[in-house]
């Protein structure tokens, strides 16, 4: 008979904060066997072309007092977008630091 989804914390969480009820009698497959001899296993990283994004913020930058911020969502070039992920970790600041800089200065042209 099919489960009947329940809300709240331990419908989001589900078994992960308790044991699962277990109606079959089967033993849990053993620690050891989905593990393999580190030569004989590939590396594992995800086979897609795209990359991910480095998480966190960029070692050796303290916050200041910064004016208030707006989350924007923009589409931009994905050549472009990598470029100035890289850029970012090599200033060792956050992306939206380098868009603020890029606008700052077009915005100083244009005037």
């Amino acid at each position: 008979m099919a489960r009947k989804p329940i809300g709240g914390v331990s419908g989001v969480l589900g078994e992960l904060i308790s044991e699962p009820e277990s109606t079959s009698t089967t033993n849990p497959p053993s620690p050891q066997s989905n593990l393999c001899p580190s030569a004989a296993c590939p590396e594992q990283r995800p086979t897609s072309e795209k990359s991910r994004a480095r998480l966190g913020r960029p070692p050796g930058r303290k916050p200041r007092t910064n004016p208030p911020k707006e989350k924007v969502t923009v589409r931009i070039d994905e050549r472009l977008i990598a470029l100035y992920r890289e850029w970012s970790w090599e200033q060792r600041c956050q992306l939206g630091e380098l868009f603020e800089r890029a606008l700052r200065e077009y915005y100083r042209r244009k005037a």
